[in-house]
């Protein structure tokens, strides 16, 4: 028999309080809504952290440059013009190295920030993506779940080969006992007759 998915419209919601949801050991704060929560596919966790990447990086990097150098009198017309700049500049070179590890800091107080008081980042929260513990997160768990995503970026290919062999979790994330998980409204689905 063919299946027709049911609209809102169509049959009335149940509209849950917030409740705490425990998968296994772990422990999820879900949204007010009928969910399906399953382990959060590797796809939506690397879209999650470019959106962040975009949204808290690339942007405000780009807007920096944007309007810093101009006013410096630095304002070059191309990559090329810039990088003669610095290869000339020790000092250049040295400011740039300092900024670039100051913005890898202020990405990391980002995911601790959001990760620590919502369970989530701006990424994350597009992709329906959610993290939990095996009790509450503290500054420590998310600081070191995201040394690798950040500040200790060149060790993230190593920190990823955990999501083979730990099913679904990074080993950062295995040693702070963190998940993440996918969230999606439950898709109602009944036979028609």
């Amino acid at each position: 028999m063919p299946k027709r998915k049911i609209s809102k419209k169509d049959i009335e919601m149940k509209i849950r309080e917030p409740e705490i949801i425990d998968e296994g050991e772990y422990v999820f704060d879900i949204p007010q809504q009928e969910v399906d929560i399953q382990a959060a596919p590797f796809w939506r966790r690397v879209v999650a952290y470019l959106i962040d990447a975009i949204f808290f990086y690339f942007l405000p990097f780009q807007i920096f440059m944007a309007i810093y150098l101009p006013k410096v009198g630095l304002g070059f017309e191309n990559v090329s013009a810039m990088q003669a700049y610095i290869n000339a500049m020790p000092t250049a070179q040295m400011r740039l190295i300092v900024g670039f590890v100051a913005a890898l800091f202020v990405f990391l107080f980002y995911f601790m920030l959001l990760e620590k008081n919502f369970k989530t980042t701006i990424g994350k929260k597009i992709m329906k993506l959610q993290i939990g513990g095996k009790k509450e997160l503290s500054y420590w768990d998310v600081f070191i779940r995201n040394l690798t995503k950040t500040v200790l970026f060149y060790l993230l290919p190593l920190d990823l080969l955990g999501i083979v062999f730990n099913k679904g979790q990074r080993f950062s994330e295995k040693i702070t006992n963190t998940k993440v998980i996918y969230f999606s409204p439950l898709s109602l689905v009944y036979e028609s007759w």
